[in-house]
């Protein structure tokens, strides 16, 4: 991963240069198959101890059809994480910017 300048607009539409870094990992196809697999009680370990830091994450979950005997389809999945400053949350290669149904 590095760090590069992009082009961006300040709330006025001036551009000014920013920071961004590449590669993203948010596409459905970007190839994770030589990232580190993490078994689920390692996810508490620190991973960084720079001022910088971007660490990616993916997991492949199956919903069953029923949930105690109930059927899931039609409802909604939350999942639940916990961030020191920024987190994108991206499902399925996209990165949502609709949280919850949509109000009247």
């Amino acid at each position: 991963m590095r760090i590069i300048e992009v082009p961006t607009r300040d709330p006025s539409g001036k551009t000014v240069i920013t920071n961004d870094f590449e590669p993203h990992a948010g596409a459905a196809d970007f190839d994770d198959s030589a990232w580190e697999v993490i078994d689920p009680p390692r996810l508490a370990e620190e991973r960084s101890h720079g001022r910088v830091a971007f660490n990616w994450y993916r997991i492949r979950i199956t919903i069953p059809e029923t949930v105690d005997g109930l059927p899931v389809a039609g409802t909604s999945v939350f999942f639940e994480t916990v961030v020191d400053d920024y987190a994108e949350v991206w499902v399925n290669g996209q990165l949502p910017r609709d949280f919850g149904p949509k109000r009247r």
